[in-house]
């Protein structure tokens, strides 16, 4: 085998699976690829997925009631997972949140029932999952006059959107510090709310 040959079947991306988004996708069954830390928040782990529906890989969202049900039950790499959205409920502090079923398969059980035939193997050589919110992006950027390259604007709002998975609403100091602190967009977080249509409700910035 070639030294080409050897590293292509070793080498790894940079690009993130895109954000598993559980209304227009209600189920993920698949196996865990990659637990990494959320950029977000270096305290919680973000699981990226390979759903064997769709041969590819997801990164699941991070929120409350999913990071909890998976830490609580250990998930580890090569473990089986199936999450179900159960649409929204009201949290005990009045928002509005997620709520999912969940189960999970160790790996070593997982492993040993393909062995056995009992089920089927996984589809092999997934694809990295792509999000569709830089067309959304730029459907936004269009309609706004005397912009910056559009480039810039569309990682803004994606950027946004991956916020939104974490926050439903943030304080605009919070925003602010995440735009130009963070990531260094440097465009005046007034400008930001703009482009992104988002609401402001007093000091908080509604993301969903």
């Amino acid at each position: 085998m070639s030294l080409d040959k050897i590293l292509d079947s070793r080498k790894k991306t940079s690009q993130w699976p895109a954000l598993w988004r559980p209304e227009k996708m209600p189920k993920i069954l698949g196996r865990v690829v990659n637990i990494r830390k959320s950029y977000f928040d270096q305290n919680k782990n973000v699981y990226e997925i390979h759903d064997f529906t769709t041969n590819k890989i997801w990164t699941l969202p991070g929120h409350a009631i999913l990071t909890r049900l998976f830490t609580e039950s250990d998930v580890d790499v090569g473990d089986v997972v199936m999450v179900e959205y159960a649409g929204r409920q009201k949290s005990k502090k009045g928002r509005d949140a997620y709520s999912y079923n969940f189960s999970v398969l160790e790996s070593e059980v997982f492993e040993k029932l393909v062995e056995d035939g009992k089920i089927p193997p996984p589809p092999e050589n997934p694809s990295i999952a792509v999000d569709t919110t830089v067309e959304e992006a730029r459907k936004v950027t269009t309609v706004i006059p005397n912009m910056e390259p559009p480039t810039r604007y569309e990682e803004l709002v994606k950027y946004v959107k991956e916020l939104s998975e974490f926050y439903d609403t943030i304080n605009k100091s919070d925003l602010d510090n995440y735009v130009n602190k963070i990531k260094t967009f440097n465009i005046p977080i007034d400008k930001v709310i703009e482009i992104c249509g988002l609401t402001v409700v007093g000091d908080k910035v509604k993301l969903k």
